[in-house]
């Protein structure tokens, strides 16, 4: 269901890459032990959870209504 959604709903496709870039950027960051502050990581990681929220969100809509 996600490859179709991926590929068919610009709406989910545009939150997936923006997770994916927001998660690869946050475990990049953790693991260089980047100079970042506590506010500015707390928020990126508030953002990505919005994120995957709406993934899910979309995700338990779509497969209640093909169902």
């Amino acid at each position: 269901m996600i490859d179709e959604l991926r590929k068919n709903d610009p709406t989910f496709q545009h939150h997936f890459r923006q997770y994916a870039e927001l998660d690869q950027e946050i475990e990049g960051l953790e693991r260089r032990d980047a100079p970042i502050g506590d506010d500015q990581l707390h928020q990126m990681k508030q953002q990505r959870l919005q994120l995957k929220d709406d993934l899910y969100k979309t995700l338990v809509k779509k497969s209640n209504g093909a169902a």
